[in-house]
């Protein structure tokens, strides 16, 4: 995400104001905004050693942080002063502690991350926003990428945020008991859940923030409003459960199955293109100009289990809950096919256009510069009912990952 002209990131030294020598001997965090808590960067970016607890530049530290940390730790903050002596740099000029030399991490001076004493690794960074209706199952995406197979997915997926270890932790465990699980926004890290991703047999990872707000908020423009997390976003991913489009509940019945007696399933309180319209609304509040245009937005079909098992997919398209996956967007040596995934987006899109969501898709065109579809499932198996008593189905996640497959490519990644 570019940074806003009002923004600089500087690490100290005495040539500063300099963006020649900014860009030439600065390390410059790629956002301008904090990935836990989502509040601006301060002007200098403060680096902090988990080692022997020291913080650099000393006039980068906000007077109210030493005094919360004082206030914390019994004592101030100990800083190195690299106006005065210059600490070493790594390649991406990330400064090296001297006291073990590692590299130093960033520090957020915000008070909501000095209380869950958060630190943000000085690595790329992207904003992924998970928005949608209430029980499309964004929680359980995001439980689900976290708690993934590599040996499944081809990403090996590590939880940053102290919160959601705790909450993938409880969810896990919940959902084993066959429970519903809860949203993050009850256990993260205030808005944003930190995960790094790097793909299996290589070295670089990216650092994803992922936020997964509450269902309700989607459909309430004005709770979207009081929070700023979506100005941070460079990809978004809307997600439409399958029991709310058009035909699916009709023709699981008539395969038996009462949509009903799953949980969380009904219509949404909403149409798809209003959700989408308080997302646009909110975005339009930034002032910003062409801000849709640099992101990326994904559109997902979840519970697409339910569309298999209505034989509702398209010709020749599966995901593979009843058998064959004829989808796969990973090649047999663990490569992102873009092109599949285009082809399949295709697929994805023409389905919603059969069925009654067809001003959702000419909207999210006219609106994003880069619009894509895809279909998933998280529990991976066709759903089945004894009466009207939900059989518990085995757990093997279907396509859960696409979109960060695209966004790890988008990066370089992969």
């Amino acid at each position: 995400m570019a940074l806003p002209s009002f923004i600089k990131k500087l690490s100290g030294g005495t040539d500063s104001n300099n963006p020649a020598v900014l860009k030439k001997h600065y390390f410059q965090y790629p956002s301008a905004y904090c990935p836990y808590c989502y509040h601006l960067m301060p002007e200098r970016t403060v680096f902090f050693c988990k080692a022997c607890g020291k913080i650099t530049p000393l006039d980068a530290l906000p007077a109210d942080a030493q005094q919360a940390e004082l206030a914390r730790t019994g004592k101030t903050p100990e800083t190195y002063d690299d106006n005065v002596k210059r600490l070493s740099r790594d390649g991406s000029y990330i400064p090296i502690c001297p006291c073990n030399g590692q590299k130093m991490w960033i520090w957020c001076p915000h008070k909501p991350c000095r209380d869950t004493v958060n630190y943000i690794e000085p690595a790329k960074t992207a904003a992924v926003v998970i928005a949608g209706l209430k029980s499309t199952g964004k929680s359980t995406l995001l439980a689900d990428l976290v708690d993934s197979d590599p040996k499944q997915t081809g990403l090996i997926v590590h939880p940053r945020s102290r919160a959601l270890i705790n909450w993938k932790e409880k969810v896990i465990s919940e959902r084993e008991d066959g429970m519903d699980i809860g949203n993050t926004r009850l256990g993260a890290d205030n808005f944003g859940s930190v995960i790094t991703v790097k793909p299996r047999g290589k070295n670089s990872s990216l650092c994803l923030t992922i936020t997964d707000r509450p269902g309700e908020e989607t459909a309430d423009m004005k709770s979207m409003l009081a929070e700023n997390y979506l100005l941070c976003a460079n990809y978004l991913i809307l997600l439409l459960d399958a029991l709310s489009i058009s035909g699916t509940a009709a023709a699981l019945k008539e395969h038996g199955i009462e949509s009903g007696s799953f949980s969380g399933s009904g219509l949404a309180t909403v149409s798809h293109s209003t959700a989408l319209d308080n997302l646009l609304a909110v975005l339009g509040s930034a002032g910003e100009r062409n801000i849709t245009k640099k992101m990326t937005f994904f559109i997902a079909v979840s519970k697409w289990d339910f569309v298999e098992a209505a034989e509702m997919n398209p010709l020749g398209f599966s995901i593979g809950c009843g058998g064959t996956d004829s989808s796969p967007v990973l090649d047999s040596s663990g490569k992102f096919d873009l092109k599949r995934f285009k082809e399949n987006s295709a697929v994805i899109r023409q389905f919603l256009m059969d069925h009654g969501e067809d001003v959702l898709v000419e909207k999210a065109e006219s609106e994003f510069k880069h619009v894509f579809y895809y279909a998933f499932s998280s529990v991976g198996s066709l759903p089945q009912t004894s009466g009207q008593t939900q059989e518990t189905r085995n757990h093997v996640p279907r396509h859960l990952a696409d979109p960060f497959y695209f966004i790890m490519h988008r990066e370089k990644l992969m």
